[in-house]
């Protein structure tokens, strides 16, 4: 057993995946908000991770091996899955005769994603093929582009 703390005077888990990370409700009967614990916490609220204007999330109801979290919404008013976006680290290498950038992505194996560039946040060049990692971490290098110095990856349908 281990004390999670709470976000108001009552607080209740529902599922674990296996990195130990908690979902569950916090809050008072009237005010019950879906919370996320994992390394050793604190507890968070889930609705300070999704847009303003969004449907507020009530309970937490459970979580997969990829961070994929089902939630309640407040009142019974839906049900959502809430999805981890893909995170991204640039390293640009300046060793001649040719200038590479790595970027290591953190991903949801299975899924479809395309790396792109920008110069301007505008017009948008993908980097290579679109690809479909099989593990979580994936590393790519590529020539750098001139005016490129803007990076998205995007998941793809």
């Amino acid at each position: 057993m281990k004390n999670l703390g709470t976000l108001g005077p009552q607080s209740q888990a529902w599922a674990i995946n296996s990195k130990t990370q908690v979902v569950g409700t916090a809050g008072t009967p009237q005010d019950k908000r879906a919370f996320l614990w994992e390394n050793g916490g604190p507890m968070l609220d889930l609705n300070k991770l999704v847009p303003t204007g969004s449907p507020r999330l009530a309970v937490a109801l459970a979580i997969n091996d990829r961070g994929e979290i089902f939630c309640d919404g407040a009142g019974e008013k839906g049900m959502f899955l809430l999805i981890p976006a893909p995170r991204l680290a640039i390293r640009v290498s300046p060793i001649a005769p040719v200038r590479t950038i790595a970027i290591d992505m953190t991903v949801i194996p299975g899924r479809h994603y395309s790396l792109e560039s920008s110069g301007d946040l505008q017009t948008w060049t993908a980097l290579g093929t679109s690809f479909t990692p099989e593990t979580e971490t994936v590393t790519q290098e590529f020539e750098t582009i001139e005016g490129g110095r803007l990076y998205r990856l995007t998941r793809l349908p």
